[in-house]
């Protein structure tokens, strides 16, 4: 009798950060006859998956409006600032005609 081919698939998830200390490293798996712990533990990572994208796709949008308010007050800052520089211009040049009279 043959034995059993029992053909696995094992997968590592995991998050990185930016920058080389986020590197990842897999070192001494070790794999062991008996029943697993985690057992259906990841069958559900797709999902998981699809939430994190989810969350980073929202975090990003999220960035994005706040880069864009930030970007708003400093173009009404910008224009008030202007307004200002006018004002003082014509009151200087009122100013200026008063003496002359």
């Amino acid at each position: 009798m043959k034995p059993a081919v029992l053909i696995l698939q094992i997968v590592f998830e995991a998050t990185v950060g930016s920058g080389y200390l986020s590197d990842i490293a897999v070192d001494n798996i070790l794999l062991t006859e008996g029943y697993c712990m985690f057992e259906g533990q990841f069958s559900n990572s797709r999902q998981i998956n699809k939430q994190r994208k989810k969350e980073r796709k929202k975090e990003r949008k999220k960035k994005e409006r706040k880069k864009e308010r930030k970007n708003e007050r400093k173009k009404e800052r910008k224009e008030r600032e202007k307004e200002r520089k006018k004002e003082r211009k014509k009151k200087r040049k009122k100013k200026k005609e008063r003496k002359k009279e």
